[in-house]
C-alpha cells in the first residue's frame, strides 16, 4: 500500500467496492449459465478476454 500511497481505509473501500462490483456481475452470469449453460459462458468470457486482451497489445505499439 505504501507503493500506492493509500492509507488503510482508502484500501477498505477499494477492496469493498471490488466485492460489490464482483457480487453483482455474479448474477447475470449465473442465470445466463442456467439459461445457456455453463460451458458457453465459460468459452465466451475466455474468448471475451482474449479479444480484449489482443486489443490492449495492439494499442501499446
Amino acid at each position: 500500500m505504501n507503493d500506492l500511497q493509500i492509507s488503510i481505509v482508502q484500501w477498505g473501500w477499494i477492496m469493498g467496492m471490488f466485492t460489490l462490483a464482483y457480487g453483482l456481475f455474479e448474477i447475470p452470469t449465473g442465470w445466463l449459465g442456467d439459461r445457456i449453460g455453463g460451458k458457453s459462458v465459460d468459452t465466451g468470457g475466455t474468448m471475451d478476454c482474449r479479444g480484449r486482451s489482443h486489443g490492449y497489445r495492439r494499442d501499446q505499439k
